[in-house]
C-alpha cells in the first residue's frame, strides 16, 4: 500500500475498517475509515460492482 496517498479502508458496517484504520495510522499509514461502512455506501446512492469479476 502507497504510504504517500490516503488509505480507504471499508467493511460492511464501519467497525472493523475503524480498528484497521487505526492500526495502519499507527503504522505511518494516511488511513481513514469509510463512515457507515459498505451499508452506508450503498445508503447514500454511490456506485458499487458486484459479481464474480468485481
Amino acid at each position: 500500500m502507497p504510504k504517500d496517498q490516503t488509505v480507504h479502508v471499508i467493511c460492511q458496517s464501519g467497525n472493523r475498517s475503524r480498528s484497521m484504520a487505526d492500526l495502519l495510522t499507527a503504522l505511518g499509514y494516511d488511513a481513514v475509515s469509510v463512515d457507515g461502512g459498505t451499508a452506508g455506501w450503498i445508503a447514500v446512492g454511490l456506485p458499487i460492482v458486484q459479481g464474480p469479476q468485481a
